[in-house]
């Protein structure tokens, strides 16, 4: 039995751990402009461009820096690229938005073929933080596009943890390892 334990033991450390990180984007009080910004937090590194364009980083997060009303956020179509050094799963996502009621926010397209369109909360113009989650999205990068009805968004924040696939053999060493404890459980149970 303390083998079967010691296997079982040894099959988890294989199998691998996920490290999760908390992105916050709180930027200065006046906007910076950067051609790309990146983040590191547990091991994760994050990278933000705005193709054709540059990233703004401001208190309220980040947008791009040519928006139509020269705010510095996700409107008019405009596009944050945001990019992993590594494949993520992503649990969380959190906007700043100022918006008209009903408006489509942001449009998240990500490198696994997702879509997702996030639309208002309700709350109203000049409302604080709105989270959405994810489904646990496994993806390397993703998009996000302001729409262009005059809804300003800025991207406030993401949850993500390293992606650690199950090694196949790690997977078939612990199924084998639980029948055959299913088979000696029975086997005792036959003998009384």
């Amino acid at each position: 039995m303390r083998k079967v334990v010691l296997l079982l033991l040894a099959m988890m450390l294989v199998a691998g751990t996920a490290f999760g990180a908390t992105f916050s984007f709180d930027g200065p009080g006046i906007a910076s402009k950067h051609d790309s910004l990146s983040f590191t937090e547990d091991g994760i590194t994050l990278t933000a461009t705005a193709p054709g364009e540059e990233v703004a980083y401001y208190w309220e997060g980040l947008g791009v820096s040519q928006g139509g009303w020269g705010s510095n956020t996700l409107e008019d179509n405009e596009t944050l690229l945001i990019s992993f050094d590594q494949t993520v799963i992503l649990s969380e996502i959190w906007f700043r938005q100022w918006e008209n009621n009903g408006d489509r926010v942001v449009f998240f397209s990500g490198s696994d073929g997702t879509d997702v369109t996030f639309a208002d909360s309700g709350q109203g113009v000049f409302e604080l933080v709105d989270y959405f989650y994810m489904d646990d999205l496994i993806l390397d990068s993703f998009t996000i596009t302001g729409n262009a009805s005059g809804t300003a968004a800025w991207l406030k924040g993401l949850n993500v943890e390293t992606y650690v696939p199950v090694p196949i053999p790690g997977a078939i060493w612990l199924i084998g390892s639980g029948l055959f404890l299913l088979a000696g459980t029975r086997r005792i149970f036959r003998k009384n």
